[in-house]
């Protein structure tokens, strides 16, 4: 699924297994793709995502330069995503993964409660989540999640920045850390 512009979208209730995602060297999304959402308000809710596969960010859901939209996500299952992308360091966020784009232009929300992430894989940073959302203004927020047994290659090294950012209510589990969680954080 590929949703840009305007869009409102609400996804309630529906299951996303064994999805590919690859955009040739943009951002992907195994089951979804946000790719320059703008003033759009998209609410996925109570839905299962499972097998999916991205060449880049996101195994399950990509993000990709939020021009002032807003996504959220509550109350979802996400097991066995991954991203397989190693030679430049784009494969993050074996779930979710959200890029903000710069910080001068690019203005986002995203949300993210109730779930739980269970053994997913980047092959780059953020084993569950990867949120880089660096512009003025940018809030992000993951609220009362559980995440387990999720993993990361940390193949590029480099730092990112995200803007505001809260994570509350959030358990990590079995090794996991707030590296493998939301790798590369500088608040």
């Amino acid at each position: 699924m590929y949703v840009a512009g305007r869009t409102n979208v609400i996804i309630d209730y529906c299951t996303f297994d064994k999805n590919y995602g690859d955009m040739n060297g943009g951002y992907s999304g195994g089951a979804m793709c946000f790719e320059g959402y703008t003033t759009g308000v998209a609410k996925i809710s109570n839905c299962v995502f499972t097998n999916n596969v991205a060449n880049e960010w996101g195994g399950a859901i990509g993000v990709y330069y939020p021009v002032g939209g807003s996504i959220s996500i509550d109350a979802c299952y996400f097991a066995y995503n991954s991203t397989t992308r190693t030679n430049n360091g784009n494969g993050d966020g074996g779930a979710i993964g959200v890029h903000g784009g710069n910080a001068n232009t690019h203005y986002a929300k995203f949300y993210l409660s109730n779930s739980t992430f269970y053994r997913n894989k980047a092959s780059d940073d953020g084993g569950a989540v990867y949120v880089q959302n660096p512009a003025n203004g940018a809030e992000s927020s993951i609220v009362n999640c559980t995440m387990f047994e999720n993993e990361s290659n940390d193949v590029n090294p480099a730092t990112t920045k995200v803007g505001s950012l809260t994570v509350s209510y959030t358990h990590l589990l079995a090794h996991e850390t707030l590296r493998h969680l939301v790798c590369r954080l500088l608040l």
